[in-house]
């Protein structure tokens, strides 16, 4: 009798249990999600705001008065925030009392293009548009047809990426053949670079150029700077 009264009892409190729990997971699926943060895994990019982002979240109909926990789909959040141009990866987190967190990761651009329709380029070359409140320092880009992009985004990296050249390369100049010409700071001149092969060998006789060209002035005497060939530097008055 006993053992029948303590069966009885285990039963009613696993209903109990159950019933909570599904009263609880039922709550919780039907809390209303909010925009809470956005994390940008990147902190030297402007070119995405939280602002903006914010209210890309709020378009996609995750708003305190429209959405809840189960019907938010995560996924589709994502795959929505990363139809934006400027906008590589995009994370959506809900935590428990229904805030939604978002981790993006921006596109970095590495080169602008100076054409009829001015665009970024970034590093991948994906091809992205202009943004009204900020604009990316970096090189210009004349002359661009889309049979360059590959060596294009391979220069475009070296520069960004080497400090000596990020700072002094203003303009990039697409010639015939794949040959590329520099603008850089201070100098009304050329530098012939050529094609992309040997680019660090190339980057290096420059470098070593131009600390002696900026001693001896040697940037006032020359209209034109070939770097094409191996181990020299040629000048042309």
């Amino acid at each position: 009798m006993l053992k029948t009264k303590y069966n009885i009892l285990t039963f009613l409190g696993i209903l109990v249990l159950g019933g909570l729990f599904a009263f609880t997971n039922h709550r919780n699926k039907q809390r209303k999600v909010t925009p809470d943060k956005v994390i940008f895994t990147s902190i030297n990019n402007l070119l995405v705001s939280e602002a903006s982002v914010n209210k890309l979240l709020i378009q996609k109909r995750i708003s305190d008065s429209i959405q809840t926990k189960e019907t938010l789909t995560l996924n589709t959040i994502e795959s929505q925030l990363e139809t934006v141009p400027h906008i590589k990866n995009a994370q959506v987190y809900v935590s428990v009392n229904g805030l939604v967190s978002t981790n993006i990761t921006p596109r970095k651009a590495i080169g602008r293009m100076y054409s009829s329709s001015p665009h970024y380029i970034d590093d991948e070359g994906i091809e992205m548009p202009l943004v009204y409140r900020y604009a990316e320092r970096v090189p210009l880009v004349y002359n661009y047809k889309s049979k360059y992009k590959k060596d294009l985004v391979f220069l475009l990296n070296k520069i960004e990426t080497t400090p000596f050249l990020k700072h002094l390369v203003v303009g990039v100049y697409c010639g015939p053949n794949l040959k590329f010409r520099l603008k850089i700071r201070d100098y009304a001149g050329n530098i012939e670079l050529g094609t992309i092969e040997k680019l660090n060998l190339k980057v290096k006789n420059f470098n070593g150029f131009y600390a002696k060209a900026i001693k001896d002035q040697l940037f006032k005497k020359y209209r034109k700077i070939n770097l094409e060939i191996t181990n020299q530097v040629v000048c042309t008055k």
